[in-house]
């Protein structure tokens, strides 16, 4: 640790620590479940502090192996003991929810995750910076649906090898009657 002049004043250490401890389960031929349990553990210089967080989600599969949907709660929780003499804190959760699809016989998949969606707002603060410059941000409360458009990540995945090598057969005539099992 140095001061305002760079002389060293000693020694500064800090760590931060996660166990984590997960569960998860077959629920039914399309639902799958799981729980992970956090014990978090922190130091900053002299000061301690422990608390402890959980995720929790489900998913879902459809028969046809192409559409997938989930939810996940991440960091639900709270802190146990504190930094010297500040208040204990409950963790942000985060509800996320999301689904991905592909095509029968496209080469690509389409993903869609919703983040943030127990805030209710989209707001934000730009700190000031160098020119002494704060610029406040008025507060947006969305729509349910508007805060998920505006906190999804969309994805694209291409797999041209698995859909352009071992896809469908152009079919022959003697068999364009029959059911191609391709």
């Amino acid at each position: 640790m140095a001061d305002e002049n760079g002389e060293i004043q000693g020694n500064f250490s800090a760590s931060e620590t996660v166990v984590f401890l997960g569960y998860s389960k077959k629920l039914s031929p399309r639902f799958t479940g799981g729980l992970t349990f956090k014990p978090v553990f922190s130091t900053i210089e002299t000061y301690n502090s422990w608390g402890i967080a959980f995720d929790a989600g489900v998913t879902y599969h459809h028969a046809n192996g192409r559409f997938h949907a989930g939810a996940l709660l991440r960091n639900g929780g709270r802190q146990i003991s504190r930094y010297g003499e500040t208040s204990a804190a409950s963790l942000p959760p985060d509800l996320q929810i999301g689904f991905s699809t592909q095509l029968a016989h496209a080469p690509f998949r389409f993903s869609v995750t919703a983040r943030d969606l127990l805030s209710g707002s989209l707001d934000y603060e730009i700190p000031e910076n160098d020119y002494g410059i704060s610029v406040p941000q008025r507060e947006c409360q969305c729509r349910f649906w508007r805060s998920i458009v505006a906190t999804s990540y969309f994805w694209r995945r291409v797999s041209p090898l698995k859909e352009f090598l071992c896809g469908r057969r152009p079919e022959s005539p003697s068999t364009s009657g029959t059911q191609s099992r391709f």
